[in-house]
């Protein structure tokens, strides 16, 4: 959904909608889609040329846990209730993850075979990436294993931004920079293990680690929101984000999702904020216009609904291999389905449900 000001915020541009924000959901949706594309259809020609150049898809996920913390930084009320706060996150995703959590496992039941209970019980229950094994935090719908790390982050939400916003402002400029310190270390110290090991789990599955992320987009929106960050042209802020994304392709695989992108992305969303704040910039901003946010609105369900649907293309093909212009054909039709699919959960699904399930607003809340 488009993101609105805290009602205890600085006054914002545009009727307090970061639609440029909204907009770049998509983009970093599409960054995981276009890896999880390649990951499942290695049979065709195509796939294995394009994995070089998406293996770092998984640095979608990075920005958004950056976001998922400055969001819900942007939009927190004044007055609000942990308890309140975590039935509207329960609302906001458990709808589409319970219903792609059952799809994916019928097309499991189908082409090949469930996973054990257990592992299938915890991607139920959002506990899988506390166990470092494949089997666990893989198991079902494998993207819904960010949403475990949500889960985390939203338990401490509540607790952790009255003690960031108490901070003096110099005071978060260095927790910020020991942030950004502390993920390249966890990469050095993490970087030789391959993927599937106890390392790689701990540097890119493991809630705590991920933490950090989250509470860089908290510190970002308190800056944006009292007006401490100097302008960054948002032009500029998306080519360095950009260059940044391709230069992680080439980087050794530790660094890939989270070291090399995360200044980058940082900037991006400031700039963003900041560019969606400014009266003068009208909509002339491309991420601000309808195409975009109504991509970015779908990006949530386009996230959880991909990875069924590019599993039972994948496992069709493995019957009838394709290449040359069939296989990109293909892969277009794969994206159109993911994109039509997400555009009906969202409306006929997930809006629908959210609504019904968010707590009512209480009576004289500011």
């Amino acid at each position: 959904m488009p993101v609105r000001v805290p009602r205890d915020g600085a006054p914002p541009g545009r009727a307090g909608r970061l639609e440029s924000l909204t907009g770049l959901r998509f983009v970093a949706a599409l960054a995981v889609f276009s890896l999880h594309l390649a990951l499942l259809n290695r049979s065709t020609p195509y796939a294995r040329w394009m994995f070089r150049y998406v293996v770092q898809g998984g640095a979608g996920v990075s920005f958004f846990f950056i976001l998922s913390g400055f969001v819900l930084t942007w939009s927190h009320p004044g007055r609000d209730t942990a308890g309140a706060f975590y039935r509207r996150r329960a609302a906001r995703i458990l709808p589409n993850h319970v219903l792609t959590w059952a799809g994916m496992g019928a097309v499991l039941a189908v082409f090949t075979t469930l996973p054990p209970a257990g592992p299938a019980l915890g991607s139920l229950l959002l506990l899988q990436p506390w166990v470092p094994s494949p089997r666990w935090y893989l198991a079902m719908n494998t993207p819904a294993w960010s949403l475990g790390c949500e889960a985390c982050f939203y338990a401490l939400f509540p607790f952790l931004l009255p003690l960031l916003r108490a901070l003096a402002p110099a005071r978060r400029a260095v927790l910020m920079v020991l942030g950004v310190q502390l993920a390249v270390a966890v990469a050095v110290l993490a970087g030789p293990d391959r993927a599937g090991s106890t390392g790689a789990w701990l540097m890119y599955f493991f809630p705590p680690v991920r933490l950090i992320e989250f509470i860089l987009g908290i510190l970002l929106a308190l800056g944006v929101a009292e007006g401490r960050w100097p302008r960054v042209p948002l032009p500029a802020a998306a080519l360095v984000a950009a260059g940044a994304y391709l230069a992680a392709g080439w980087a050794p695989a530790a660094y890939q999702n989270v070291a090399v992108t995360l200044v980058p992305f940082c900037l991006l969303i400031v700039a963003g904020a900041q560019s969606d704040r400014d009266p003068r910039a009208g909509r002339a901003q491309l991420l601000s216009r309808r195409l975009p946010v109504t991509l970015g609105r779908w990006s949530f369900a386009f996230y959880l609904v991909h990875f069924p649907l590019l599993a039972t293309f994948g496992l069709l093909e493995l019957h009838h291999p394709m290449s040359g212009w069939a296989a990109v054909l293909n892969a277009l039709v794969e994206l159109a389905a993911c994109l039509a699919a997400a555009g009906l959960v969202f409306q006929l699904f997930e809006m629908p449900l959210e609504r019904r399930l968010r707590p009512r607003p209480a009576a004289g809340a500011g």
